[in-house]
């Protein structure tokens, strides 16, 4: 009886050691959203969001309507949280009281022709003053930048500015709202590890795997700082998986990269079905590779040389550690409501190695944030996207190989004037018939110089201080 005691309790110690060496062995690539306390927690239950003003030193040429506009913006957001009141004055029967006071310090918009597609920006930051009804100093500042970016096509009305306008306070409020009062955000964010989708070879930059520890363990910002060394320098290598080779042999395989390039390059559908066996191969010498082309092809094919220039497996590396470093960011600045740097490193993420799901998380922001319609193709608007400046809010300067892959935007001219006011707009209309598109009112020269012209933002201390709770900084 003690004998068959014992094996059965063998039995399940053996059984609960397997299970907790599985659970440590199962890769973890998901960041759940950490729980977002309000700045203010249970302090504040009433908001009352006062004018929003310019600093004395910026000149932005909107009018005091377009101003207040953000003011609206700001009490929308706060209303649409079930456990908060907003106010338009401070009411005296209560304490909870939270009064937001509010600074424009910077305001350009950038309207930018070109033959194919038109280009607006609208660069904006501003600065909050938090103090409860009880407190005559305010108790927190927190200041946000955000790069508000829209594209028109030929045969669309360029709207006058005030129209997008409305957009991108609305999207810099919900930054704002987001930071002092967080909503629930979907539970897993995945992230990506390097890993080739079609054969599952581990191909993982070392600081890309050491990001996703940081982020696993809610450290954002050293998460965030190992992803950018990434994308400076994406060609290091584990020593653990180097081998040491009597003689240099380049590896060619074809991946998903490798036909998407074919299709650039104007390969028919009918070869690629051909070729699509070699999708999950391991990477082949040189020979070998040949053998495998010509036994698909049916022989020497015209398009062979064209095929092996696609088929550099060392650049597939290099290019999925970019575009997992660019998703995981993504997700980071997601996390912080930030689309602007949300959707630029996506569109570069599917550039550097494209997958579906780079394309759907692209599109899903895009549309949430009104830039998009359902019906235009997501690939063709991504494909656009990535023509463009990126915003001013990117705090990134890549290495050389994620340079190559960008040429600068069809469009590089110096700052737009100050915006035009609302009665001096016209209304929509078609482009002009030189072949450039172009807006309906250019702004008028300003009356003095222009505030805020500095280059990529840095952020302020009160923002790097926020940035370890919900996403990088």
């Amino acid at each position: 009886m003690r004998s068959a005691i014992s094996i059965h309790l063998r039995a399940i110690c053996a059984v609960a050691i397997c299970v907790v060496l599985a659970a440590a062995c199962t890769p973890r690539n998901a960041i759940v959203s950490p729980e977002r306390t309000p700045l203010f927690g249970e302090v504040v239950d009433s908001i009352v969001v006062e004018p929003i003003t310019e600093t004395p030193d910026l000149a932005t040429g909107l009018n005091a309507d377009d101003i207040k506009l953000f003011q609206q913006e700001l009490s929308s957001q706060f209303a649409r949280r079930p456990s908060l009141r907003v106010f338009a004055e401070p009411p005296s029967a209560l304490e909870n009281t939270l009064i937001i006071t509010g600074q424009l310090i910077e305001f350009e918009v950038q309207d930018l022709p070109g033959e194919d597609f038109f280009l607006r920006a609208i660069h904006m930051g501003i600065q909050l003053s938090l103090r409860t009804a009880n407190q005559e100093q305010a108790s927190r500042t927190l200041r946000r930048r955000m790069s508000y970016q829209k594209i028109y096509l030929p045969g669309e009305g360029v709207p006058v500015v005030n129209f997008d306008l409305k957009k991108a306070a609305e999207e810099i409020a919900e930054l704002l709202s987001e930071v002092m009062f967080p909503t629930e955000l979907e539970g897993a964010l995945p992230l990506a590890d390097g890993r080739d989708p079609d054969t599952g070879k581990d191909m993982a930059h070392p600081l890309l795997l050491k990001g996703i520890e940081h982020a696993l363990d809610d450290e954002f910002v050293r998460a965030a700082e190992s992803w950018r060394l990434v994308l400076f320098d994406p060609t290091q290598k584990p020593f653990r998986r180097i081998k040491i080779k009597l003689w240099a042999e380049k590896p060619f395989r074809l991946s998903r990269r490798s036909f998407g390039l074919l299709r650039e390059q104007g390969v028919e559908e009918e070869t690629l079905n051909l070729l699509e066996p070699l999708k999950t191969k391991s990477p082949m010498t040189l020979v070998d590779f040949r053998e495998e082309l010509r036994e698909l092809l049916g022989g020497i094919s015209k398009i062979e040389s064209t095929i092996m220039t696609a088929a550099n497996h060392e650049e597939d590396r290099i290019r999925l550690n970019l575009a997992a470093a660019h998703r995981n960011l993504a997700a980071l600045y997601w996390l912080e409501s930030r689309y602007d740097l949300a959707v630029y490193h996506l569109a570069r993420a599917w550039a550097n190695y494209p997958q579906q799901e780079y394309v759907a998380k692209w599109n899903k922001i895009q549309q949430a944030r009104g830039i998009l319609t359902e019906d235009f193709p997501p690939e063709e608007g991504i494909a656009l996207y990535l023509r463009i400046p990126p915003p001013r809010t990117v705090r990134l300067r890549p290495g050389i190989a994620e340079n190559s892959l960008f040429v600068p935007a069809v469009f590089e001219q110096e700052r737009s004037q100050a915006v035009p006011s609302s009665e001096s707009a016209a209304p929509p209309s078609r482009p002009e018939q030189s072949g450039v598109l172009r807006p309906v009112v250019l702004p008028p020269p300003p009356g003095s110089p222009r505030g805020s012209e500095s280059s990529p933002l840095t952020p302020e201390a009160p923002e790097r201080a926020d940035a370890g709770r919900g996403g990088a900084s």
